[in-house]
């Protein structure tokens, strides 16, 4: 993989944030500072993962079904009997 050095703005675009969303969450995001301050760079292969943590894990739909009909059929059970 290419490793490339991007400033805020071209940060903002691979990963589609805001520049403003960024800052305000510079402290979490691997960076470098130019020697005044005035600047962040962010290399890119960090910033993937960094991106990395936020992933959400696809639902298993057929697990997601039987927790949903084991929930149901034990408050139709508590309420009397399957309607």
């Amino acid at each position: 993989m290419n490793v490339h050095v991007l400033d805020l703005r071209a940060a903002s675009e691979f990963l589609s944030l805001s520049p403003r969303t960024i800052r305000e969450n510079i402290s979490s995001i691997p960076h470098f500072t130019t020697p005044n301050g005035g600047k962040y760079l962010f290399r890119s292969d960090e910033l993937l993962t960094w991106l990395e943590r936020f992933r959400v894990k696809p639902v298993d739909l057929a697990e997601a079904h039987r927790i949903a009909e084991s929930l149901t059929g034990d408050r139709r059970r508590r309420a009397g009997g399957a309607r």
